[in-house]
């Protein structure tokens, strides 16, 4: 299966994309709940009720948060000089 998988780059031009027969599921469904509130339990969406769904989500801050010290130098050398290809123009 290994050597197959090496045949099939060898015999594509660069750039080209090549679709695969696998499938993360049978429909395309998953799709519209990924990144959405879960609804709750106990009350009805269609009650009018806004409170309708749980907010799960990580609370957000104004200051970037890491995960240790070394990534918040990381992350200020990075920035330092807007070298950062992805956030140069944004005012920090």
């Amino acid at each position: 299966m290994v050597l197959a998988a090496f045949a099939a780059l060898d015999a594509t031009e660069p750039g080209q994309i090549t679709d695969l027969p696998h499938r993360w599921s049978s429909s395309d469904d998953w799709k519209d709940r990924v990144m959405r509130p879960k609804p709750k339990a106990t009350t009805s969406i269609s009650s009018g009720d806004e409170a309708a769904t749980t907010d799960d989500r990580v609370q957000r801050y104004e200051t970037p948060q890491y995960q240790c010290a070394t990534d918040a130098t990381a992350a200020a050398i990075s920035h330092a000089e807007a070298e950062c290809l992805v956030c140069a123009g944004i005012d920090y």
